[in-house]
């Protein structure tokens, strides 16, 4: 009786030793049975390639797809044993995109990752996970400056019987340029305009600044479209504000034509030419951005008789013409 007891018990001891060292060899992603080794994680966020955001995103008409890195390191007195027990793992971590300003719009596919605890115990400092980040811009966001999204990483526990990782939850930011939204708009007020010989034509253009930057607005009148013996004239350029940045995105410049004042009756019709562009004004040499070149076209009608250098004589001569016959018809009565 008393030997069948110690099979019994032998056999026991053998049965809840084969499960200690199964458990420790085992590991489960639930809590840890006894807890009695705990490392601590350690997270971070990186792009897979650093030039990538470096890449000025275009807002409006752009989403960019940016991948990045989702690293998880281990830390503590055991971090060998346990990355190495626990190494058959994979770690569930959860992202979440931090609130971020209304003219930014960011999200991330998928929004779990899973990096494998076996890249750590192969040595490895960091075990890692991609992810892609698509980020667009509205209208309205700030040109060329750097902009902070912080993405939060969740990392769950995970544990065996002796073995454990404790969860952890970081933010890592990421930094995103926008680019300069290079949009104007140049309306004439009007562009057909009859005047006489000599006088001034002037033609109002309304500009808008559709862009997310104070914008430079350079203009060129075409030489080839400019007969001889006429003018014109423009402000070689303007600044034109930004609405996003708080100052007035209307601005209104004035070409002037001047047709010739030469002698002779006119009736002629002339098409003078402006062409014009925005660029981006950051104060920088080395940055050139520019919008689309718009082609502006202006009708003068120069109809009318002039007689150039002419009149104070015509009207001396006049004088003298009408004193003359006065004096004349003056004297003859007197006879």
């Amino acid at each position: 009786m008393k030997k069948n007891f110690r099979n019994v018990k032998a056999i026991l001891l053998m049965g809840l030793l084969i499960f200690a060292i199964f458990a420790v060899i085992t590991p489960s992603s639930s809590a840890s049975i006894l807890g009695i080794v705990n490392c601590n994680a350690i997270l971070r966020v990186e792009p897979v390639d650093p030039t990538d955001l470096e890449i000025k995103i275009e807002p409006v008409s752009e989403t960019a797809s940016i991948p990045i890195k989702i690293g998880y390191a281990v830390t503590g007195l055991f971090t060998s044993p346990t990355t190495n027990a626990l190494s058959s793992l994979n770690v569930p971590i959860a992202l979440t995109v931090e609130p971020t300003p209304d003219w930014i719009t960011v999200s991330l596919e998928p929004n779990v990752v899973n990096p494998r605890i076996g890249d750590l115990a192969e040595g490895n400092a960091y075990a890692y996970d991609t992810v892609n980040m698509r980020v667009s811009f509205s209208k309205n966001a700030p040109a060329n400056e750097r902009v902070a999204v912080g993405i939060k990483m969740e990392a769950d526990k995970i544990s065996g019987l002796f073995w454990a990782i404790n969860e952890k939850t970081s933010i890592g930011q990421l930094t995103i340029i926008p680019q300069f939204l290079p949009v104007i708009d140049a309306t004439p007020v009007d562009n057909l305009k009859e005047v006489s010989p000599g006088e001034f034509a002037d033609f109002k253009i309304e500009l808008t600044n559709l862009g997310n930057a104070e914008t430079q607005v350079i203009f060129d009148i075409v030489d080839s479209s400019i007969p001889k013996g006429w003018s014109a004239n423009i402000p070689a350029y303007t600044f034109v504000g930004s609405e996003d940045q708080g100052s007035s995105p209307k601005k209104t410049v004035t070409l002037r034509i001047q047709p010739p004042y030469s002698f002779g009756y006119h009736n002629e019709v002339q098409d003078i030419k402006v062409e014009l562009y925005g660029r981006y004004w950051s104060g920088k040499k080395d940055v050139n951005l520019t919008t689309e070149t718009f082609e502006l076209t202006f009708t003068i009608r120069n109809r009318g008789f002039s007689t150039p250098g002419f009149e104070g004589i015509i009207v001396i001569a006049a004088f003298v013409v009408v004193a003359g016959t006065t004096v004349y018809l003056k004297k003859r009565k007197k006879r």
